[in-house]
């Protein structure tokens, strides 16, 4: 029987329809996507003011950015995790972390965008699912669950990224990155600042407590980039 002209318009509509969805699966591709949250570590010794710090994935639409309030609150201590996790989207494997921030201690400026293992990200988190050792996701998990990535940011540009699953604990970077003079928005806060108007604004809510401490010289001789997180896992879910 012969098609008539509506029947091959509908039929032509139909294939491309699933031409567009088969590109959007292949684009969006879901089975390299994982959950996973990440939250950021400073020594209470060495205070941080993290400006930006976000993994950049295969997909520009990933929401990856790092909570940054409690370490820009100056709540954080070496190796812990904060706030607690609301994921719910899947999302790409990171392949770069760029990094801003900073710090009281020396008054320098940090960033850089650095390169990241994927391979051995990839594998930790096939090997997660595999052995049931992933982590739940929030109270309002809906069964999401996933593994955590920790930076920590020690004195001296020293900077560390963990991934976390329940009972396990793997370095995936451990670097140092260079001071640089900021430039452009990288003194915003309401507006442009001088350097040292900036840092007087973003410290301003550090503790007078801890402020003498350091004055005094507490922890001067640290070297937080070669210290161990003290992470167990035993008792996550």
């Amino acid at each position: 029987m012969k098609l008539n002209f509506i029947n091959r318009a509908y039929l032509a509509l139909a294939c491309i329809v699933l031409v567009a969805i088969v590109v959007r699966i292949c684009r969006y591709k879901s089975w390299e996507r994982y959950y996973y949250f990440s939250s950021i570590s400073a020594p209470a010794s060495y205070p941080v003011y993290v400006r930006e710090a976000y993994f950049i994935t295969a997909d520009p639409n990933d929401d990856s950015w790092f909570d940054n309030r409690d370490v820009n609150d100056f709540n954080t201590t070496w190796g812990d995790e904060y706030f607690f996790p609301e994921v719910r989207t899947a999302m790409r494997l990171p392949e770069k972390l760029v990094l801003k921030y900073a710090s009281y201690r020396d008054s320098k400026f940090y960033r850089d965008t650095l390169d990241l293992p994927r391979e051995q990200i990839r594998r930790a988190f096939e090997q997660a699912v595999k052995k049931n050792t992933t982590r739940s996701m929030g109270t309002s998990d809906q069964g999401r669950r996933g593994l955590y990535f920790v930076l920590g940011i020690g004195n001296g540009g020293k900077v560390v990224l963990w991934l976390r699953g329940k009972g396990f604990e793997q370095q995936v970077l451990k670097t140092v990155i260079a001071a640089r003079e900021p430039e452009g928005d990288d003194t915003y806060y309401r507006k442009r600042l001088p350097k040292q108007e900036y840092l007087d604004e973003v410290f301003d809510r550090l503790p007078d407590s801890l402020r003498r401490e350091m004055a005094r010289g507490w922890e001067a001789g640290a070297s937080y980039g070669d210290s161990l997180s003290h992470y167990t896992g035993k008792d996550v879910d």
